[in-house]
């Protein structure tokens, strides 16, 4: 962590341009994907939102473990040596890998590409139409350079064989027990209450809970409407000695109007 800090502020000689780690060879080959996509041309803009949030960590149906985009920060366990050798997993994971996920209407399938979201002017204002227009092939190269920047940091501080391998035992620990970690802190510490509220649940959490003996002492209240692409949804458990009858109605969509 130290050496990260150190590269960060005071990176010296090894403060390059980001040409030289997301270089234009990439950026041709991202620039072909996106107008393979019908994405408009972003060379000239400057402005992105990043697509970490949907991309980052996709519950997939069929499988106990999620799948994850070539990255540093997520659960992601392929090689990330080189940059070409990241680049090769990125561009596969977000233009042709489908992935198969159960939303509230059944399951969809389609690459992590058309998951992203565009950014609204209505929500965003400091964004011109013109950006509007083109955030989502935005969203996508500023991704790529985020990513790419990540990889080569981490190669810059420390050696591939060290750093993965730690990457690797910490998602072990901490990441890929964490749904079965969080219920049995749930079960266990708070057991014993009447409601229990929880923020940012995956779909796959709410699937467990309701599958252990959190599900046979709560009513596990989920949206009507869950989010699939996000998959954060907010969650409500009753107590059934409490609240026998269970939930009674969906408010959601009378709360959001």
């Amino acid at each position: 962590m130290s050496d990260i800090e150190a590269f960060l502020e005071n990176p010296g000689a090894q403060d390059v341009p980001v040409s030289q780690v997301f270089t234009e060879e990439m950026f041709a080959e991202l620039e072909k994907r996106m107008d393979g996509v019908g994405w408009d041309n972003v060379r000239s803009k400057r402005l992105a939102s990043m697509p970490d949030r949907i991309t980052n960590t996709i519950n997939v149906l069929g499988s106990d473990l999620p799948v994850c985009r070539p990255t540093v920060i997520n659960m992601y366990d392929g090689d990330l040596s080189t940059l070409p050798l990241w680049w090769s997993a990125w561009e596969k994971f977000m233009f042709d890998t489908p992935l198969t996920i159960q939303s509230k209407d059944g399951s969809f399938t389609e690459p992590p590409y058309k998951m992203l979201q565009p950014i609204k002017k209505a929500k965003y204002p400091d964004i011109t139409e013109e950006e509007e227009k083109v955030s989502l092939p935005l969203q996508t190269m500023c991704g790529a350079i985020f990513d790419a920047i990540l990889v080569h940091m981490m190669n810059t501080v420390s050696s591939p064989d060290v750093w993965q391998s730690l990457k690797k035992t910490m998602v072990e620990n901490l990441n890929r027990q964490k749904v079965p970690h969080t219920l049995d802190i749930l079960e266990n510490v708070y057991g014993s209450s009447d409601i229990i509220t929880l923020q940012e649940v995956s779909g796959s959490l709410i699937e467990q809970a309701r599958n252990r003996p959190l599900g046979q002492r709560f009513w596990i209240v989920a949206p009507g409407s869950m989010d699939a692409v996000r998959d954060q949804n907010s969650v409500i458990l009753l107590a059934k000695e409490t609240f026998p009858a269970g939930p009674s109605a969906e408010i959601t969509s009378l709360v959001e109007s």
